[in-house]
């Protein structure tokens, strides 16, 4: 439906036991060879003893050097983070078909699972910019807060009333003071303060 990536919908279970039996395959020591002439005088090397040769030789090969402990620590360190990349996106694609988010998805990951917002409102409080995006849907209305690109909270308001959940999530007196008090700032455009301004009314209204 959503043209996903098959590979990232690997179960990391599975992923786990492959990168494993990898790991394994290139850590097994060389085993001893045998030197295979045959009776027309051709030479061949295999794993087991010769059979119906002319003659055959052991050859003792010398075990393969045990591999540097730091580069073993440092593959197995890439290993983790590669499944733990996997986890991550795989909880990220459930998700967004499931149609709900997920704090620490990216805000265009956020837009695949719900959708466009409703209402997005803006603030600054001296912690960067920051979004509370609103999504009613169906019985129950998403509250998103985004920060920097990512969800940093999330509230469902399913079975509860949105309005008193909204007040809760409103800021203090002093905040919006100091935000009144941002907005007189000539650092800022004249679009920014008025949109500051504008935000912070319909604040006060809604924190009555």
């Amino acid at each position: 439906m959503l043209g996903l990536a098959p590979s990232l919908l690997l179960p990391a279970s599975l992923a786990r036991r492959l990168a494993a039996s990898l790991v394994a395959a290139v850590s097994l020591p060389s085993a001893a060879q045998f030197k295979c002439i045959s009776p027309t005088g051709a030479v061949s090397f295999q794993q087991t003893p010769c059979a119906g040769a002319a003659s055959s030789q052991k050859l003792d090969l010398p075990p393969a050097a045990p591999a540097d402990p730091a580069a073993a620590n440092a593959a197995a360190a890439s290993t983790q983070r590669h499944l733990a990349s996997l986890e991550w996106q795989s909880a990220v694609n459930q998700a967004i078909v499931g149609n709900y988010p997920l704090v620490g998805m990216t805000v265009a990951e956020l837009d695949r699972a719900l959708g466009v917002p409703n209402v997005v409102n803006t603030s600054d409080y001296g912690r960067g910019l920051e979004e509370q995006r609103i999504y009613p849907r169906g019985p129950r209305t998403w509250y998103v807060y985004t920060r920097g690109g990512y969800v940093t909270a999330i509230e469902n308001t399913a079975g509860r009333n949105s309005a008193v959940t909204a007040r809760q999530n409103c800021p203090s007196r002093q905040d919006m003071d100091n935000e009144a008090a941002r907005l007189t700032s000539i650092r800022l455009s004249e679009a920014e303060r008025q949109q500051g301004r504008e935000r912070l009314a319909q604040l006060r209204r809604e924190c009555q």
